[in-house]
Parts: C-alpha cells; structure tokens; sequence
C-alpha cells in the first residue's frame, strides 16, 4: 500500500482479427440490422469493428434494430465507431443509467408505487438523458475535428430527429416499438416519423415491459404508450426489403396509402395478417434476392437460449475455428465470476438431468412387464396377480414417484403396490383401462425422452432471472427464414444473459471477440458460397 499507486481500471478491449483482407471484395450489403437481446448486444462493437476493417461499414447507409440493437444501430447511425461505441461504455454504469440509480428506500417502496400506478418499475428518464448527450458530445466532436465536417455536423446539436439524421448525414435509421393503443407494431424511420427525436424512439424501443415505464410522446392522458419492440419484432432483418422504408418516390405514402388506392388496399397494410407485404421485395427471383442480400442482419444466441438454425451459425464458425485453434470458445472464454456461476449452474443441471434420464430410462425398462399385465385386460385380479409377481420394489418406487420410501414392511409395501397399480389401470372413474399406459410409453416417455436429448435447462434462482427467461421467449417473435441465414451473422454469447449488465471488462472482451469470430466467419462463407473474386 503505502506509496504505491492504485492500479486503473480495466477496461474491455476490441477484437483486431486481422479482417482488412477482406477490403479486395465487393460485398453488396447497404443496410445493417440488430437483434434485440439486452446485455449481450455488446457483442455488436466486436462484429462492427470487423466490417470496418473490411472496409464494408463505409458502405452502409440504412441502420435498423431493436431494444438493444436499436441502441448500437442508433450511434451506428450517427456516425460513431466501434471505438467510440466502446469507450462510451467502457465509462458508463450501465445499471445505473437503465435502472435511474434508485437505491434502497426509492428502489423498494418508489418502485412499487411506479409499478402500480406507472406501468413499470424503473422510469428510463436517465437512460432517455444519457442516450441524447451521447448523441450530443459526438456530434459535438466530430464537428470540431475539421471545417469541412463543422459544416457537415452543424446542424445537429440538441435532439436530433430522423429527419436531421437524414438530411446531414444521408444516412436512414430504424427502430420497432409497440403502440398499446392500436395494437400494432411501429417502425420509425425518416419516411415513418421525420420529426421523433432518436433518443425517444430508442426509449421507445427498450422499453420492456413492467421493468420500464411504457414511453409516451405526449404527456396526455389520450396519448399512446410505447413498449418494447422485442414482444412483437425483436429481429426486423426484413424491414428494408419492401416499399415500406424505401425512400423511393414511386413507393412514397400518397401512392401507396392514399386517395389512388382502395381502403381494402390500404387496411392489408396493416392488418397483421397481410402486414408482411409491405416488407415483401417486389420483381422476379433475381431482383428479390438481390434486394434482400443488400441487409446484413446480426442475431444472439446461446445454448441456453438456442436460435432457430443454430446449427447452421455454429458450424460456419466451427469451419473457420478449425483453422484457428487459438479462436475456439473454450480458448478464449475468460475465468469470471460471471462464467463460473454459469458453469457451476450448468455442472448442477446436467446432474439433475442425468438423474431425470436415469430414471426415466428405468420407467422405459417396465414397458415389457407392463405389457404382460396387459394381456390380462380385462380381467383385474388376474392383471393384479401379474402385476404383483413382475414388478419390483424399486419399480414400485419409481411409479409411485418416491423412490425414498422404505418399503421393508409387508403392509406398507402391498399399498404402495396397490397405488401403483391403481395409478397405471384405474382411471378417474374407477374404471379399468389400457389407455394411461399406452399414453406413456407411446407418447410421454419417447417425447420426454426426445427433449432431453435436444432442450438445455437452468436454475431460475431469483425473480430477475425468471423475468428474463420471459424476455428470451418474446424476443423470439418473427423468427428468421431458412434463406435469412445467409444474409445473418449468428453469434454464439455463450454464458452471458439478457440481464448481465454487470459484467466484468473480460466478459466484455470475449463477447466482442464472440461477435468478431462470427462475423469473419460468415464473410469468408459468403465469399464461397457467392464466388466473389479479388478486385484488382
């Protein structure tokens, strides 16, 4: 101690894997698209630092996400790097920006009052704050660098709305909300809402429901209230493929929404059945897909929480991880305390569910004495007679469900036998029947079987825990195609959660390098897959 200075800080670092070799080739992607997914979305810098040594971000000119991957698209958007990106949260607490840093007397009695009386526990005022002077001292920088960008950023001080973001910078910006009052998902864009401000529809975006307040526009009682974008389209990849944000003047609202075109026109538009039109790219085969590959899309995914396709996303990295052993997950996975909960988590799972199996396995082992008894139906007491001569006490146990019971005395064991008859041949009315067991070893025991084999399962300890299981399952809404997959970076976040904002500068680190694999890896598979050549 004594003299000795205190150590700074550590901070997370970005990912360098060396993608400037991919600057040779001419990849079509124009747009950039963020799945929601809470804490994990840090994974975003280290995939964005990627595309900007590849020399592809320079290219992209329409940003678009939701609840977190509005929060990277929107500073994306506005011309940030993934360096700026980092450093902005390197210095920021984010539990104490998202959570308004309410601390015990108004975090336990001002939160429930806020709960029953607002619509949500925490306000998101500091976030709303935070979110427009990060946009602020950006621009602010940005204009200071040279006259030339002064001129460039002079127009965008204080909030900035779509319409400024647009005509400064030319660039487009997308997010997804849900409208409680018409019931309908919203995307905001220039053409959708030029006049809202960036960091309301951000607010808006993020805003899941009962751990934020819903955002309303207007402080009006008749004014609409915003939520989460997560519960209806947590992964817009499609949002640019159609006529709806496309800022072509034949695709213009007037044209398509207006006195030209007949209500029952104008109703599909918006009617969730039909709503996937205006998201449809118009022309042959040809033009459709060369529409959609101008999106690159980017989604989250773990073990615990597993995406659709998933298989495809680990085994285009597993392909590139081959080649780079130092790469691979185990590798790089750092000793946090945020790990080892997961593992020490994971170790106690698969415990329990060897045990489950175990067992199950053991009940699947009866199916032919229980057939033998079968063969007696319908006469009960010789169906009883066999029943008592073929099963043991251990699958007595096991059909009783307490396997614990001491079954040593006669009489306790002859009820316990009669119980377990009773619960496999007598149904609700007393009758006898074939049908429960034939139920469960046709039905319950293959599927329960089947699902262990292919389901990852975890503790829920605390009431946060349980709420983000909850958030995982919403942001599965609008899942992606079959043919999405090969316009989508996939990236594997392993032990890290939807509400892990706590996470140490190591875990950072390693979602960001999770985040630059997967990217690398699906630019050297498109490459392949679409036969790009060097440019000279």
């Amino acid at each position: 101690m004594g003299g000795e200075q205190s150590k700074p800080a550590a901070e997370a670092k970005l990912p360098d894997l060396g993608a400037e070799r991919f600057q040779k080739y001419n990849f079509p992607f124009e747009n950039i698209v963020m799945e929601g997914g809470g804490a994990k979305g840090i994974a975003y810098i280290g995939a964005v630092k990627v595309l900007e040594d590849a020399g592809i971000m320079k290219n992209i000119k329409r940003f678009a996400g939701t609840s977190a991957g509005a929060i990277t698209a929107g500073f994306l958007a506005a011309g940030m790097t993934a360096q700026d990106v980092l450093e902005v949260m390197n210095k920021t607490d984010m539990p104490k920006v998202l959570l308004d840093g309410r601390y015990w007397l108004v975090k336990h009695v001002g939160a429930l009052y806020d709960l029953l009386n607002n619509f949500g526990v925490y306000r998101g005022s500091s976030f709303l704050d935070w979110y427009g002077d990060t946009l602020r001292e950006h621009f602010e920088k940005k204009s200071a660098e040279s006259e030339e960008l002064k001129q460039k950023y002079k127009a965008l001080t204080g909030d900035i709305n779509f319409g400024q973001l647009y005509e400064a910078l030319g660039v487009e910006f997308c997010t997804v909300a849900y409208n409680t009052q018409v019931k309908r998902e919203n995307y905001f864009h220039v053409k959708t809402s030029p006049l809202l401000y960036m960091r309301e529809a951000v607010r808006m975006s993020m805003s899941i429901p009962v751990v934020f307040q819903p955002y309303k526009v207007e402080d009006k009682e008749t004014a609409a209230h915003w939520i989460d974008g997560g519960v209806c389209a947590n992964f817009p990849v499609y949002c640019f493929d159609g006529w709806w944000l496309s800022m072509d003047e034949g695709n213009c609202f007037h044209e398509r929404l207006g006195e030209k075109q007949d209500r029952d026109t104008v109703r599909r538009a918006f009617l969730p059945a039909y709503s996937h039109e205006r998201f449809t790219p118009g022309g042959d085969d040809g033009e459709k897909k060369a529409k959609r590959m101008k999106t690159l899309g980017m989604l989250l995914y773990s073990e615990g929480d597993p995406e659709l396709y998933q298989n495809q996303f680990d085994a285009r990295v597993r392909n590139f991880t081959d080649q780079n052993q130092e790469l691979k997950k185990d590798s790089i996975k750092p000793d946090t305390e945020k790990r080892r909960a997961y593992d020490e988590n994971s170790r106690k799972m698969e415990a329990l569910e060897k045990e489950k199996r175990e067992n199950l396995m053991k009940s699947l082992a009866m199916k032919t004495k229980l057939d033998e008894v079968k063969k007696w139906f319908p006469d009960e007491d010789s169906m009883r007679d066999c029943f008592d001569d073929r099963m043991t006490k251990e699958d007595v146990q096991i059909i009783t469900a307490d396997v614990d019971s001491d079954l040593s005395d006669e009489e306790e064991y002859e009820k316990a036998r009669k119980k377990a008859f009773d619960s496999l041949f007598i149904n609700f009315k007393g009758d006898l029947t074939k049908g429960t067991t034939e139920n469960i070893f046709d039905n319950w025991a293959p599927m329960t079987m089947a699902a262990s084999d292919c389901l990852k399962s975890s503790f829920i300890r605390t009431p946060g825990e349980l709420y983000t299981t909850y958030l995982d399952f919403v942001g599965k809404s609008k899942p992606i195609r079959e043919d999405d997959v090969d316009r989508c970076v996939g990236i594997d976040v392993d032990y890290i959660g939807t509400g892990d904002f706590d996470m140490s500068p190591e875990d950072k680190t390693f979602l960001m390098m999770q985040g630059a694999i997967a990217t690398v890896a699906f630019l050297e598979e498109f490459i392949k897959k679409n036969g790009l050549k060097p440019e000279k």
